[in-house]
C-alpha cells in the first residue's frame, strides 16, 4: 500500500499533463457546456486549473441576472479565450465588464455584446488599443443603441477585422465612420447596417473602394 502511494506521489510531469489532458476531454463533452464549465471550475482546485487553461471558446448569454458581476469575476481567469458570447436582450453590461476583458483577453478573435444598452465609446476604445483586443476579427455590437460615431472610429485599428455587426446603431454608423473603417478594416468580408439609416451612398462606396474582399452587406432599410 505505501509502495503504491508513494508510485503516485512521485508522478511524472508527463503522467500529470495528461491526466489534465483527460479531464479536459471530458469536460469538453459535456452539454450546455458553457454554463457547466463555470459550475465545474468550482468543483476543486485541479478541475479549475484545467478549465482555466485550455477554455477558448465561452458564452454568459444564458446569465441574467448579475451578468456584469459574472464577467468581472471570471474574466480574468480566461486568458487563452478567443471567442466570448455576452449576447442579451436589453442587456445590462456595464463599462466595468468590458474594462477587465480588453484587459485580461488579450487574445480574443471573437466578441459579442449585442443588445448591452449601457456601454459606452470609452470600452471601444479599450478593445481595439494594442494592449486590448487587436485582433479582433469578428466583432458584434448590433443594438448598442450608446455607441457614438466616434466610438465606431476606434474600429479602424482592428485590421483583421472580418465581420462586423452594426444593426440598429444608427447614431453611430455615418458615412464618416464608414469611410475610416473601410480605410483600417480593409480585410472586412461582412457587414451588417440593418436600420443604420444614417448611411448615404456616400458611405457605401467609401466601404465599396476600401473594403474590396466584402461578400456580404445587409442594408436593411432598403
Amino acid at each position: 500500500m505505501k509502495k503504491a502511494c508513494k508510485e503516485i506521489v512521485n508522478k511524472s510531469a508527463i503522467d500529470v499533463v495528461l491526466s489534465k489532458e483527460l479531464l479536459w476531454n471530458i469536460l469538453s463533452l459535456v452539454n450546455d457546456q458553457s454554463r457547466s464549465i463555470i459550475a465545474a471550475s468550482c468543483v476543486c482546485r485541479e478541475w479549475r486549473y484545467v478549465i482555466y487553461k485550455w477554455v477558448t471558446h465561452l458564452s454568459l448569454s444564458w446569465c441574467r441576472n448579475n451578468t456584469n458581476d459574472l464577467v468581472v469575476s471570471v474574466a480574468p481567469n480566461f486568458a487563452k479565450l478567443q471567442s466570448l458570447t455576452l449576447s442579451q436582450t436589453n442587456s445590462l453590461l456595464e463599462d466595468s465588464a468590458i474594462e477587465v476583458i480588453a484587459s485580461c483577453c488579450n487574445n480574443l478573435i471573437e466578441l459579442d455584446i449585442s443588445g448591452s444598452l449601457n456601454l459606452t465609446d470609452w470600452l471601444l476604445f479599450l478593445l481595439t488599443q494594442a494592449s486590448g483586443c487587436p485582433d479582433l476579427a469578428k466583432l458584434n455590437i448590433s443594438r448598442c443603441l450608446s455607441f457614438t460615431e466616434s466610438g465606431l472610429r476606434c474600429l479602424s485599428r482592428c485590421k483583421h477585422m472580418k465581420s462586423l455587426n452594426l444593426c440598429c446603431c444608427s447614431r453611430a454608423t455615418t458615412d464618416t465612420a464608414l469611410d475610416i473603417i473601410s480605410i483600417g478594416c480593409s480585410e472586412l468580408q461582412f457587414l451588417n447596417l440593418e436600420e443604420c439609416k444614417s448611411v448615404t451612398d456616400i458611405g457605401l462606396i467609401c466601404l465599396a473602394c476600401g473594403c474590396q474582399d466584402l461578400r456580404g452587406l445587409n442594408l436593411g432599410w432598403l
